[in-house]
């Protein structure tokens, strides 16, 4: 499932409530090529609250959602995000 908006989680089918994206933060240049995903709730604070997202580094990383209530989450967690507490 690919979201239909860059930065909005607008999707047609829902993992858990969650958009699923591939990360626009991933540099094809580098020789370090790299790959990595977003996860974005539906409906913030009915579907989730926390943006998540996944590098090769396998480290989990997320962030509470800005967005207003109800509305699409923003794929807010990148790589400057703290990972999540266990």
């Amino acid at each position: 499932m690919i979201a239909n908006s860059p930065s909005l989680a607008d999707c047609d089918d829902t993992y858990a409530g969650y958009c699923l994206m591939f990360s626009d933060e991933v540099d094809a240049t580098s020789l370090e090529f790299d790959f990595g995903w977003e996860l974005s709730p539906k409906s913030v604070n009915k579907t989730g609250r926390f943006d998540y997202a996944q590098f090769s580094d396998k480290v989990t990383l997320c962030t509470v959602s800005t967005q207003t209530s109800g509305a699409l989450g923003a794929f807010e967690a990148q790589r400057t995000t703290n990972a999540c507490a266990e």
